[in-house]
């Protein structure tokens, strides 16, 4: 299994970069051992994150995804298959930067080509825009999909989704539902 070394959002733009890049090439490591799609369960749990009181991320997963928090409360989620992987996060906005500078300093420094705004979009209730890349990594050419919101609180909150070449169409779809089900509570 897969573990972040960082938060893309922390102080600097220099760390947040850095960190987002770690992030990015642990996430790749999944794709490079799936070779054979399994069915996705149909059964769903959701997931808080953080766990504790306060403002946090809910999401549903299908059972048997594993998911897990890194060292900089990250919250990774992967399919079995390890063919589509995502990570939330829900940071304190203390560089005051915008979505549109939060999202590409993170996916430039990740070195993740033809980064592109692809409209608006939302982490209920918090409108914000998404994003998509794409990155090679270890031979293999991954799509990365995030959405990111300014949320209450100072914070920023984003969901990124990553496919490798052996996602099916079906773990797509479901990966889609997945990040559709991404919300902020309280």
């Amino acid at each position: 299994m897969l573990v972040l070394a960082a938060n893309p959002w922390s102080v600097s733009s220099v760390s947040r970069g850095l960190i987002m890049k770690t992030a990015v090439a642990c996430l790749s490591a999944l794709f490079a051992f799936a070779f054979i799609a399994q069915p996705v369960d149909a059964q769903t749990r959701i997931i808080r994150h953080p766990a504790e009181t306060g403002q946090a991320l809910t999401v549903y997963v299908p059972d048997g995804w594993t998911n897990t928090a890194d060292p900089d409360n990250n919250l990774i989620i992967a399919a079995p298959t390890n063919a589509i992987a995502f990570s939330l996060s829900l940071v304190a906005d203390e560089a005051g930067y915008t979505l549109d500078q939060f999202a590409r300093s993170a996916l430039d420094e990740a070195k993740a080509q033809a980064v592109t705004p692809t409209g608006e979009d939302m982490i209920p209730p918090f409108a914000g825009s998404r994003y998509a890349a794409k990155m090679d990594m270890n031979g293999m050419s991954l799509s990365l999909d995030m959405v990111i919101v300014k949320a209450d609180d100072g914070k920023v909150a984003s969901a990124t989704m990553i496919t490798g070449p052996q996602t099916t169409a079906e773990e797509r779809a479901i990966g889609e539902m997945i990040l559709r089900s991404v919300r902020i509570v309280r």
